[in-house]
């Protein structure tokens, strides 16, 4: 299998999460032995590839797409693109629809994004498959906050918004929202996308706000900078979901971002989310955000579902479906979105779920939904077996032990089974108030 990526010859001027995707899918692919060539216009090597898999819909694309079609290579589309009927008159919508005729698969970043598009551009649903976004497990790691602190001079509470500066990621309301906590710094991290708007951002931000400019995608200092914020904000006009979101999620930040997109999907009740245009809203959110605790609940979800690794497993099924190769069936593993019951945020598992976790004791509640019994494993062998999980929350604490290089062990929650022996088929067992005791302290 070879795929061919492209994408549009402006998009890697000013850098932001297609761009990222698209990289992590091209380093992913190749850890799964799948050959990927980036596109070079000035030898272009359509008829070594097996199929073309381009990045975005701006303008323009449609002639490249028809183009490859033509030459009998099949098509595949990520429009990373949130567009609902009303605003359709701010978009090329007739070339966005012809991307989409053209192309014999289009990839989604959630079930929501392929129902809408399918709907808004009258495209047949079954085109549409959804591969969810990733995040890089390094971000799943403990990072100390002290290198961000002391690289940048920022001391106490701040909010974080890491996003390029344009008018999509809405960071002037969010200066207008802090406005009533002057002594609270926003701190932006990205490029300037636009320059026009950046400096209305930096005159109403004025000392409030500290605009670091870009930091690398794999720099020790933005995994910092994720750790030590009290809060991360992303109240844009749309995401899908955000990676960035993601990413302050999957290190266990509370999470203020938009609720135009398809980040519920992603974070559940996990998140808080805003109207971009509700500035009191934004300020409301920020405040309840400051005052929740981190989440390991978040990263444990996101270890599960969100990784690189595993939504790449999930992009290479939808090519070997359309070269017409054997697909493997995905398993009914991870957690199903965070809920709330107003007490704390808890999340189910699926039939099973696995995470990787560092030597030491995870302790917190636990329930199943009829009664049921579960075995734990690590690095695959039965650690714990025929653990009964009541109806009801009870506490539990694993103990996971050191490994012979003191690294990361992989924990699985599996063979749950009901009261009659029967495995459960939609959901397994429920985790809230997740903590860990690192096995450094024993």
């Amino acid at each position: 299998m070879k795929i061919l990526f492209n994408t549009y010859p402006m998009a890697f001027h000013t850098p932001g999460g297609g761009e990222v995707q698209l990289m992590q899918y091209y380093r992913y692919l190749h850890k799964q032995q799948v050959g990927v060539t980036l596109f070079d216009v000035w030898s272009p090597p359509f008829r070594d590839h097996d199929l073309l898999h381009f990045f975005s819909c701006i303008s323009g694309s449609l002639h490249f797409c028809g183009f490859v079609r033509r030459l009998g290579l099949p098509v595949l589309v990520s429009p990373n693109l949130w567009i609902t009927e009303d605003r359709k008159d701010q978009y090329p919508v007739d070339e966005i629809r012809g991307m989409f005729v053209v192309a014999n698969r289009v990839v989604c970043n959630s079930n929501a994004e392929c129902d809408l598009l399918a709907a808004v551009f009258n495209i047949e649903r079954e085109k549409f498959v959804t591969v969810y976004n990733g995040i890089d497990r390094r971000f799943l790691r403990p990072a100390n906050p002290e290198l961000f602190r002391s690289t940048f001079g920022i001391d106490g509470p701040f909010v974080l918004n890491v996003a390029n500066i344009e008018p999509r990621k809405n960071q002037l309301n969010l200066i207008h929202a802090l406005k009533a906590y002057p002594e609270l710094p926003l701190v932006v991290i990205g490029h300037v996308r636009d320059r026009t708007y950046a400096e209305q951002c930096f005159a109403e931000g004025g000392d409030q706000l500290r605009y670091l400019g870009p930091l690398s995608h794999d720099s020790d200092e933005l995994h910092s900078a994720y750790a030590a914020c009290p809060v991360f904000a992303l109240p844009s006009t749309l995401e899908t979901p955000g990676l960035a979101a993601l990413e302050a999620f999957a290190c266990g930040a509370p999470v203020v971002v938009t609720g135009e997109g398809c980040a519920r999907e992603y974070f559940g009740e996990g998140a808080l989310y805003v109207d971009h245009d509700d500035i009191e809203g934004i300020r409301m959110a920020i405040m309840q955000g400051i005052s929740r605790r981190r989440s390991l609940l978040a990263t444990l979800v996101a270890d599960a579902n969100f990784t690189w690794d595993r939504c790449v497993e999930q992009l290479v099924e939808v090519y070997r479906g359309l070269l017409g190769e054997a697909r493997v069936a995905p398993a009914d593993s991870g957690f199903h979105a965070i809920e709330s019951d107003g007490a704390s945020i808890f999340a189910w598992s699926h039939a099973s779920v696995q995470f990787e976790c560092a030597p030491g004791v995870l302790k917190g509640r636990w329930r199943s939904e009829f009664g049921a019994t579960m075995e734990i494993r690590i690095d695959e062998e039965v650690a714990y077996d025929e653990i009964w999980i009541p109806e009801v929350w009870e506490s539990f604490r694993i103990v996971i032990p050191k490994s012979a290089d003191g690294g990361f062990r992989c924990v699985a929650l599996a063979n749950i089974r009901l009261s009659d022996g029967s495995l459960v088929r939609e959901r397994g067992v429920a985790l809230r108030d997740v903590e860990f005791v690192d096995g450094a302290c024993f």
